[in-house]
């Protein structure tokens, strides 16, 4: 699961970075045009959002008797998954 999502987000965030720099979409910072790399965003929220709460949840339903114990886990490897893919992607596609 981890491997296939990685590809997967690897392969959707490369296409929209190539878009991206065929259509030259970008900031104006101070006068000049900088161009803004959203993956750097993916990454934090694969690291920072996922991880922690799929986290919170795996540790949740420790305590309680849930319908889906599994979901915590689910979390935290589609977090890593996106936090692989943006990586990925930023090596592959500059």
């Amino acid at each position: 699961m981890l491997g296939f999502s990685t590809v997967t987000f690897m392969f959707m965030l490369t296409i929209y970075r190539m878009l991206q720099k065929l259509f030259r979409k970008g900031i104006e910072v101070e006068g000049r045009k900088v161009d803004f790399d959203e993956r750097t965003m993916v990454r934090a929220a694969g690291v920072f959002w996922f991880i922690p709460f799929g986290l919170t949840l795996q540790v949740a339903t420790f305590s309680s008797g849930a319908s889906d114990p599994h979901f915590g886990r689910v979390m935290i490897i589609q977090g890593m998954a996106i936090a692989l893919g943006a990586w990925l992607s930023q090596i592959i596609k500059k």
